[in-house]
């Protein structure tokens, strides 16, 4: 499989967004549908767990759980990142999304959630809940492995 990463850009003609590939890399297997591989990808592509600051990435998925495309939807600082429903659905929707999963770094490497992570992420499940494109899960990145909000029933 191919991991395609993509930016929203506007159209110099119409100034509406539209998407454009950044990059293309190879990537072992055909799907993503465990969190511990979402994670495994995220550290080999975009290597978050070697970062001083926050990223976080949105992941799209079709209905069968193949990767559409991944965006890099959040880059903070070294204890927090800022991210936007709105921005997160747009890029859903230009791909033609059935599902989304975030992803984000810790720095600190310790993957506990933070009141802040609970909230965007109850946030982002009630707006994808209401657009017909649900968030499967938000994944939290550390050097000492990941945490799922979906395996701890936090979803």
């Amino acid at each position: 499989m191919k991991i395609n990463t993509y930016e929203l850009v506007l159209d110099n003609d119409t100034k509406h967004g539209c998407l454009r590939l950044k990059e293309s890399v190879p990537y072992k297997g055909e799907y993503l549908s465990e969190p511990s591989k979402i994670a495994e990808m995220v550290k080999e592509i975009f290597h978050v767990d070697e970062m001083a600051d926050e990223f976080a990435y949105l992941i799209a998925f079709n209905n069968r759980m193949k990767v559409l495309g991944v965006f890099e939807i959040g880059h903070g600082t070294g204890n927090a990142c800022l991210l936007d429903a709105r921005g997160i659905f747009m890029r859903a929707v230009y791909t033609g999304a059935s599902y989304v999963v975030l992803v984000h770094s810790h720095p600190s490497g310790d993957t506990s959630p933070s009141r802040q992570d609970r909230e965007i992420t109850e946030k982002i499940h009630n707006a994808g809940e209401l657009i017909g494109i649900p968030l499967m899960d938000h994944i939290i990145v550390g050097s000492k492995g990941y945490m799922s909000f979906h395996e701890k029933g936090l979803l």
